[in-house]
């Protein structure tokens, strides 16, 4: 409420042009008002790319200058992550530390969301993205061991392993002296990949198996990539013989 004393003083003022009186809103959004809860980091982040991809399809930056960009914006929020994160927030945060390809971070973070999973979907995608950042730092055959422990997994959860593999841990520890093992992932996930169940009613399901021909050629070419990478001809060999199979298996169905 504005004091009866002020209110002739403002007056006088206005009519002279003065007395601005302001009142400031603190930002909802303000890293200092909800001390960055990891909610609002990933929304940040995720509302941060689809701004610059945006600026990037209307030509306004390219590629590089994107990537360049969003990076600025994680290290950015990598400063608000608190130095105490509990057990269901660690997914979130270590989700930051991967997108800011701060990996011995992550892996830390991984393990625990891990460990704190409540549901399957959430295991699943935590071991994964835990392999991608083991293998990030080298530690290829942890790597391997993270991605196996998702085999367990009901039909119908198994649907991001050869994904990410594929697109993720296999290219993060591509180069570190275990190529061969690499391919060996890649070939257990593409069998796990055809023992996905979808549900082919929903829009998620139909996604699924549109595209589940195309990540299973990529998968069989890079394996034998990688067995060849990896010195093991025989197994490269072995590989191009079940990929030809499979790909004369499908045309036949």
């Amino acid at each position: 409420m504005i004091s009866r004393l002020l209110l002739p003083i403002c007056a006088l003022a206005l009519a002279a042009g003065g007395c601005v009186m302001t009142t400031d809103f603190p930002d909802p959004n303000a890293p200092e008002r909800i001390g960055m809860s990891p909610e609002i980091m990933k929304r940040n982040l995720n509302d941060a790319w689809q701004s610059l991809e945006l600026r990037r399809e209307r030509g306004e930056i390219d590629n590089s200058a994107r990537d360049q960009l969003y990076q600025a914006k994680v290290k950015e929020l990598i400063e608000l992550i608190p130095a105490t994160i509990s057990d269901d927030q660690a997914w979130m945060y270590g989700d930051v530390y991967r997108d800011a390809k701060m990996w011995p971070e992550a892996v830390g973070l991984y393990k625990r969301a891990v460990t704190a999973a409540k549901t399957e979907d959430r295991r699943v995608n935590d071991l994964l993205r835990l392999a991608q950042a083991q293998a990030a730092v080298g530690s290829v055959q942890e790597a391997a061991a993270s991605v196996r422990a998702t085999f367990d997994a009901p039909p119908n959860e198994k649907a991001p392993i050869l994904p990410a593999v594929l697109y993720e841990v296999a290219p993060a520890g591509r180069g570190k002296g275990q190529d061969a093992l690499l391919a060996d992932m890649l070939v257990e996930s593409i069998k796990q990949h055809m023992q996905t169940l979808v549900d082919p009613e929903t829009e998620a399901g139909q996604a699924f198996l549109a595209a589940r021909g195309h990540h299973v050629k990529k998968a069989w070419t890079e394996a034998v990539s990688l067995y060849e990478a990896g010195g093991q001809r025989d197994k490269a060999r072995e590989a191009l013989k079940s990929f030809e199979q499979e790909m004369a298996r499908t045309a036949s169905v």
